[in-house]
């Protein structure tokens, strides 16, 4: 717990290894972080967990209320979003193409 816990976390991220998901100790110290209001330092490791392991979604890690109080979007809603955009410009062009005639 701690500085003591968060220095354990830094050199497991550090040592390569496949016993701990990396997102894992990410998601620890993330917690941690908030828990002691630290939340520019949560910030900073949401970010280096989205660098460090850029195809996962975050939001398997991080809460989704915390990633809303960073300000950060997680890679499912950024997906959705475009879907529903894609979707949205289908039925557009269909609805632009169809005749209407009866």
């Amino acid at each position: 717990e701690g500085q003591g816990g968060m220095a354990q976390c830094q050199l497991l991220l550090n040592t390569p290894t496949d016993l701990v998901r990396c997102g894992d100790i990410y998601s620890l110290m993330i917690e941690h972080a908030t828990k002691v209001g630290d939340w520019k330092l949560a910030a900073q490791l949401a970010q280096q967990l989205r660098k460090a392991q850029p195809h996962d979604n975050i939001a398997l890690y991080v809460p989704r209320d915390v990633l809303e109080r960073l300000g950060i979007t997680s890679q499912a809603e950024d997906d959705e979003d475009q879907g529903q955009e894609v979707e949205e410009e289908v039925v557009e062009e269909v609805v632009r193409h169809a005749d209407f005639t009866i």
